[in-house]
């Protein structure tokens, strides 16, 4: 399936955030956004129900592309929390390339991931990613949308 270019207005995240580069998210002794994952979700600040906000990762302060560290932050699009050692963190307004993928988690999400990092393995003559603000939004059980910001070339 194809990425959608989607325009998003900016809109903030508060939940838990840690410093990760892929490379240390491949070995399970170094990976931090799983255990991050399941900090978030036993912090109280997500409370499953028919009327609560999807849960959102942002990846943002990338040190320069995928190969160097970035933060990511696992929460819920809210402006603040009065929780301990919560985040809020700004995604920024612009073009994002959407990529859905759906089916059990995680394996769903690392399927994204998947589309995303082979779509961008060509040089790109449409669009550069910016490395700013990306953002994955879990819209279901088993569907979720991985969004990456770029720019028109």
């Amino acid at each position: 399936m194809n990425p959608q270019l989607k325009t998003f207005e900016s809109f903030a995240v508060t939940g838990l955030s840690t410093h990760s580069k892929n490379a240390d998210e491949q070995n399970p002794l170094t990976a931090k956004i799983g255990p991050l994952c399941g900090q978030f979700f036993v912090s109280g600040l997500f409370q499953p129900g028919p009327n609560s906000p999807n849960v959102v990762g942002v990846y943002d302060r990338y040190e320069s592309d995928w190969n160097d560290a970035f933060d990511v932050t696992a929460g819920i699009k809210a402006a603040s929390s009065t929780l301990p050692g919560m985040k809020t963190v700004q995604v920024q307004a612009g073009e994002y390339l959407v990529f859905t993928s759906k089916g059990v988690m995680p394996q769903a999400v690392i399927a994204a991931w998947m589309q995303v990092w082979q779509h961008f393995s060509a040089p790109r003559t449409d669009v550069q990613r910016l490395y700013a603000t990306d953002f994955e939004e879990y819209l279901a059980p088993d569907k979720v949308e991985v969004c990456i910001g770029v720019k028109a070339l």
